[in-house]
């Protein structure tokens, strides 16, 4: 079968080469690696969180941290920032 990758008039270890990468391809099976790092109690107190529209969740500027706080302060933060005309 021919590659539909194969350049025209490429030599036989490219194609050799490019005929194993379909190959790995086609037949990769990606199994996600995931674990919890949520405890019973925590998982619906988080769910609670996520759907309370009084509270934004974001990630934080900095580090990989995760903000929450009152989606009004979020909103006159980011009025008070786009408002600067200094930045």
């Amino acid at each position: 079968m021919e590659s539909m990758f194969a350049p025209y008039n490429s030599s036989p270890p490219l194609e050799s080469f490019i005929s194993t990468i379909e190959e790995e391809v086609k037949t990769h099976t990606s199994a996600p690696d995931f674990r919890e790092n949520l405890t019973k109690s925590e998982r619906p107190a988080m769910k609670n969180l996520r759907h309370r529209g009084d509270i934004v969740i974001k990630p934080a500027d900095k580090g990989c941290a995760i903000v929450a706080m009152r989606t009004k302060f979020y909103r006159d933060e980011a009025y008070r920032l786009l408002g600067n005309p200094d930045h």
